[in-house]
């Protein structure tokens, strides 16, 4: 099962970021690993009671730990992933999350001079979440249930290539490629406003990777193509996972203007080195097809070309249009 799991976080300003993340294994082979990205712009607000911290920082931190403890409970409960259902999971998801944050709700509002500052323009605690969980389903099969709200994303990568499981909830539901630039988020977990945690189900029979990052992995690149590149290409020039974690928090910390969090999971991998020979063809064939967005002078003109190409493989079939 989940054989390795890597994680690449780093604040822009110490101390005062607003990702957050869950990294959790468990001996009989589940997994659970989240990015959450806290909306600083909606989630401004500080709050003296609660260390001076942002609003936005308040709840991914909050919904992370929240997040955390659901995945002790589950795996304690003893159900079987073959019978029960993904969106049941979703579901004692939203409760826990809705009732953490009722609680700071309430805990906050006991002081009107904060409350008074609060105008249609702020939310309440907002916060992104991707998130995937791992189980074994049956001796060589596995199931990846994907979570999200928001626009942070969940990514299953078979050896085939990087596939997006999650959607942006943005208005107006744009292209992947077209969602990079920031958008105005339809639906984040927030304590003031209704709120949805979707849910994807794949089933594998083949060592894979899954991962979960906040924005500022992709949304600084030209393309989202580019999140494939860095993996594939970092892979192939590291020699230990350690190593691998490090060039890719290098890459990213070169050209994102935001925090990031990337955790990442892989599943089924005897040892690195075999992980490393499993994905060889396909950074050659990437390298190949898709190589001209790593140049320089790449304009946007052909990167959509390239875009259009890369998306058939890249967007599930239900996600295609």
């Amino acid at each position: 099962m989940v054989t390795l799991t890597l994680s690449v976080t780093k604040e822009q300003l110490a101390g005062c970021g607003e990702d957050a993340w869950v990294r959790k294994t468990d001996s009989p082979g589940s997994a659970l690993i989240a990015a959450l990205d806290g909306c600083g712009g909606s989630g401004s607000i500080r709050h003296s009671r609660l260390g001076n911290w942002s609003s936005a920082r308040i709840a991914s931190h909050q919904i992370a730990r929240a997040l955390g403890q659901w995945f002790d409970v589950h795996q304690n409960s003893g159900r079987n992933p073959n019978t029960t259902a993904p969106e049941t999971l979703a579901a004692e998801m939203h409760s826990i999350f809705s009732r953490e944050l009722e609680s700071l709700k309430t805990y906050i509002t006991e002081k009107e001079s904060e409350t008074q500052q609060i105008s249609r323009l702020f939310r309440q605690f907002p916060t992104t979440l991707a998130a995937i969980l791992v189980e074994q389903a049956e001796k060589n099969c596995c199931r990846i249930c994907s979570f999200w709200a928001g626009d942070s994303r969940t990514f299953f990568f078979p050896v085939t290539g990087l596939q997006q499981t999650s959607w942006d909830d943005l208005r107006g539901n744009p292209d992947p490629f077209d969602s990079l630039q920031d958008g105005i988020m339809s639906n984040v977990i927030c304590a003031d406003k209704p709120f949805e945690i979707h849910v994807r189900e794949t089933r594998v029979e083949e060592p894979c990777m899954v991962l979960a990052a906040s924005d500022g992995c992709f949304s600084y690149f030209l393309t989202p193509m580019h999140l494939e590149a860095v993996l594939l290409d970092t892979l192939q020039g590291a020699t230990s996972p350690k190593e691998w974690e490090a060039t890719i928090g290098q890459v990213l910390a070169a050209v994102a203007g935001d925090d990031y969090t990337l955790q990442l999971a892989v599943i089924g991998f005897s040892n690195f080195d075999a992980l490393k020979a499993a994905y060889a063809p396909r950074w050659q064939e990437f390298c190949r097809r898709y190589g001209a967005i790593t140049e320089s002078g790449l304009t946007k003109e052909l990167a959509y070309t390239l875009w259009l190409d890369y998306k058939t493989g890249y967007l599930l079939p239900e996600d295609q249009s």
